[in-house]
């Protein structure tokens, strides 16, 4: 679980910073809590990632995406449960902002579900590949070195 704390802490909570769902004013409580929720997020899942205490190689990427689309299936029954509350868990119930170009409700419900899949699978996969090239390398210098 550290290994996909680490990914979706750091993706997720820079996303959650750059589109804020509670707006910018300054005198909004909310905004002040979000905005500090999900830097102490993004903080704490660099900082795992620095300090190798989660890795991210190609066995945590395959285990990623599914524990990423389990939590897909377990938020839509959460954000219907909770709906009262007006939840919106992973932003799958609707966008976080009106009139985003790509996050948008203009195509339909399922057209929007399926882009926020495939933004997570993307943003997932560019995430995991810098540390599956390293680890492909650090095996190919292995196995040359095992050769020599």
């Amino acid at each position: 679980m550290i290994n996909f704390f680490a990914v979706v802490g750091t993706c997720g909570g820079i996303a959650a910073i750059l589109i804020p769902t509670y707006g910018v004013e300054f005198n909004v409580a909310n905004v002040y809590q979000c905005f500090m929720y999900h830097a102490t997020l993004t903080w704490f899942s660099l900082y795992l990632i620095r300090f190798k205490h989660a890795n991210l190689g190609m066995q945590a990427f395959k285990n990623n995406l599914v524990v990423l689309f389990a939590l897909l299936v377990f938020n839509l029954y959460m954000n219907s449960i909770l709906a009262v509350y007006d939840t919106n868990f992973m932003f799958i119930v609707r966008p976080p902002l009106e009139g985003l170009p790509f996050l948008n409700l203009n195509h339909g419900y399922y057209i929007y579900l399926f882009r926020v899949i495939m933004l997570g699978v993307i943003g997932l996969s560019l995430f995991h590949l810098p540390f599956i090239v390293k680890e492909r390398k650090s095996c190919e210098t292995e196995s040359d070195f095992n050769i020599a």
